[in-house]
């Protein structure tokens, strides 16, 4: 069987679909613009782009509905879908998440060379708009909490941290991290900290402070401290010397306090606002 082509005739624009290419994935609509980046795409910085169409022709496309479809030299495509038309340039932008954080990618052309200055006639320009770190990730404690504070088995409380965290030391990672924040929807938001190879968590209410301290192997020491409103005394060269109403426990050289009581858990403290 001989070769043989095919051909579709079109009256206009608007009845055309489709632009022929040499594959079948080429095939490209009439109303997508093809513009062609020497280097990748995603990467970061300027770069500048070619078109098979002059500016006038684009845009005449683009007045119709069309879109623009950057392909670089690996063959990655990005549709732009923010598109800005005006008389002497185009500006368009599609904006796209990854690992680094939300990215954008920039594109210019502007019809006149001696404008467009620093900007270039035809460029595109990607970058990280939102670093990672920018972005707040909240992680939900909730089942490590009421394990740590319930006498929980250190295997429960590691495959619980593992379920969050995929093991302690993705806990450890996102401690380090300055958009991690840490709740629970009965206590809020709980303070974190990793140091000596022990996570330290820490909550408080109107009266007890709590406190964990938290090790890789699962086990931990929970403990609360109660802060009581009671008389508190002081003893010096053998009198007593009543401070009155103790509020809170503040711990410096000039204020005075005393363990009052201590069962397994709870550490009572008495102290003065003196």
């Amino acid at each position: 069987m001989p070769p043989f082509k095919v051909y579709k005739v079109m009256q206009d624009i608007n009845q055309q679909l489709y632009e022929r290419k040499d594959t079948p994935e080429g095939f490209i609509p009439v109303y997508g613009v093809v513009i062609t980046v020497p280097t990748g795409i995603y990467i970061s910085g300027q770069k500048e782009f070619t078109c098979d169409k002059t500016f006038d022709e684009v845009k005449e496309i683009l007045l119709k509905g069309g879109s623009i479809i950057a392909i670089d030299n690996n063959n990655n495509r990005v549709n732009f879908d923010r598109i800005i038309i005006s008389n002497n340039s185009i500006d368009a932008s599609i904006i796209y998440f990854s690992s680094g954080g939300i990215n954008e990618i920039d594109l210019t052309w502007d019809k006149d060379a001696a404008r467009a200055g620093e900007r270039g006639t035809k460029s595109i320009n990607t970058f990280v708009a939102i670093n990672s770190n920018q972005i707040i990730k909240h992680y939900d404690i909730n089942t490590i909490i009421m394990l740590l504070t319930n006498d929980g088995t250190p295997t429960e409380v590691l495959n619980a941290i593992n379920t969050t965290f995929t093991n302690f030391d993705g806990f450890v990672a996102a401690i380090g991290k300055p958009n991690s924040v840490f709740y629970n929807n009965n206590y809020g938001k709980f303070y974190i900290r990793y140091t000596g190879d022990v996570i330290t968590i820490q909550w408080s209410n109107s009266n007890t402070i709590n406190h964990v301290a938290l090790r890789n192997d699962g086990n931990y020491d929970y403990n609360t401290i109660q802060i009581v409103d009671q008389t508190l005394y002081r003893l010096s060269n053998l009198t007593i010397e009543p401070i009155v109403n103790p509020k809170i426990w503040v711990g410096t050289a000039t204020q005075y306090a005393a363990i009052a009581q201590k069962d397994n858990n709870t550490t009572y403290i008495v102290k003065s606002d003196a």
